[in-house]
C-alpha cells in the first residue's frame, strides 16, 4: 500500500515536471516567433526608412534645383521686360530726332529753293536786259557810216562791253544757284542716309521687342510650370518628412518592444535549455526511484 503511494506521488511529480517542461519549450517557440517578428518589423522599418529617406534627399535636391530655376527665370524676364521698355525708350528719342532732323531738311530745303528761285528770277531779268541793251548797240553799229580814216572799234564792240559785266554778274549768280542747288543735295542725301539709318534701327528695335517678348512668354510658362512642380514637389517632401517621423516612430515602439527580448535571445534561450535537461535529470531521478 505504501509502494503504490509513493508510485502515485512521483507519478505526479513527473507529470508536474513534463508540463513544466512542456511550457518551457513552448516560451522558447514563442520567443523565436517573437524574436522573428521584430527582427521582420525592424528590417522592415529600416528598408522603409531608407526608401524615403532617398525620397526626401530626392525632393530636398529637386525643390532647391526648382527654386533656383524660379529664381533665374524671374531675373531673366525681369531683364526681358527692362530691355524691352529701354528699346522703346529709344525708338521714341530716335523718332523725335529723325523728326527734327527732317524738319530741319524741309527747312533747308525750302530756303535754298526759296534763294533760287529769287536768283533765277534775277538771272531771267539781268538776261533780259542784257539782251536788250546788245541789241540796242547793234543797230547803233549798223547805222554808222563806214569811214575810210575811222579808227572806231568794229560794230557792237561797246555792247560786248557791257555784256561783258553783265555776264561777270549772271555768272556769280549761277555759281550761287550752283551752289545752293548743291547745298540742298547734300542736304538731301544727308536726310535720306539718316532715314535709312533710322529705320534700320527701327526694324532692329522690333526685332528685339519681339524676341524678347516671345521670351518673356516662353519663359513665363516655364516659370509657372516650375512653381506648379515646386508646390507638388514641396508637398510631397513635407509628406515624406512626415512618414519618416512617423517610421521613427515605430522603430522606437519596435525597440522598446524588441530590445530586451533580442539582447537577452541567446541567454534566456539557454538558460531555459539548462532548466529543461535539469527537469528531465529529476525526471529520470524520480523515474529511477519509481521502481
Amino acid at each position: 500500500m505504501t509502494k503504490v503511494k509513493g508510485v502515485d506521488v512521483f507519478a505526479k511529480v513527473k507529470a508536474k515536471i513534463d508540463a513544466m517542461v512542456g511550457a518551457l519549450r513552448q516560451e522558447s517557440k514563442d520567443e523565436i516567433k517573437d524574436r522573428d517578428m521584430c527582427i521582420a518589423q525592424l528590417n522592415e522599418n529600416e528598408k522603409l526608412t531608407a526608401e524615403k529617406t532617398d525620397t526626401r534627399n530626392d525632393l530636398t535636391a529637386k525643390v532647391s534645383d526648382l527654386e533656383t530655376q524660379i529664381a533665374t527665370l524671374t531675373e531673366e524676364i525681369a531683364t526681358a521686360k527692362k530691355e524691352i521698355t529701354d528699346t522703346q525708350v529709344q525708338m521714341a528719342k530716335a523718332t523725335e530726332a529723325r523728326k527734327a532732323e527732317n524738319a530741319e531738311f524741309a527747312v533747308v530745303a525750302q530756303d535754298q529753293q526759296a534763294t533760287r528761285a529769287i536768283l533765277e528770277k534775277a538771272v531771267e531779268r539781268l538776261g533780259k536786259f542784257y539782251r536788250k541793251q546788245q541789241m540796242t548797240g547793234t543797230v547803233k553799229s549798223m547805222m554808222q557810216t563806214d569811214s575810210d580814216d575811222a579808227q572806231a572799234q568794229p560794230a557792237g564792240f561797246g555792247s560786248m562791253e557791257k555784256n561783258a559785266g553783265g555776264g561777270g554778274a549772271l555768272k556769280m549768280i549761277e555759281d550761287i544757284i550752283a551752289e545752293s542747288q548743291k547745298v540742298e543735295d547734300e542736304a538731301r542725301a544727308c536726310e535720306q542716309d539718316s532715314q535709312a539709318a533710322y529705320e534700320g534701327f527701327i526694324k532692329d528695335a522690333n526685332k528685339s521687342i519681339s524676341a524678347n517678348t516671345k521670351a518673356i512668354a516662353d519663359k513665363s510658362e516655364m516659370k509657372a510650370a516650375a512653381e506648379l512642380d515646386l508646390s507638388d514637389s514641396d508637398e510631397s517632401l513635407k509628406a515624406t518628412v512626415q512618414e519618416l517621423l512617423g517610421l521613427a516612430e515605430i522603430a522606437q515602439t519596435i525597440h522598446n518592444n524588441c530590445d530586451f527580448l533580442l539582447k537577452n535571445f541567446e541567454e534566456r534561450q539557454s538558460k531555459r535549455s539548462e532548466e529543461i535537461d535539469a527537469l528531465n535529470q529529476a525526471k529520470a531521478i524520480f523515474s529511477g526511484a519509481g521502481r
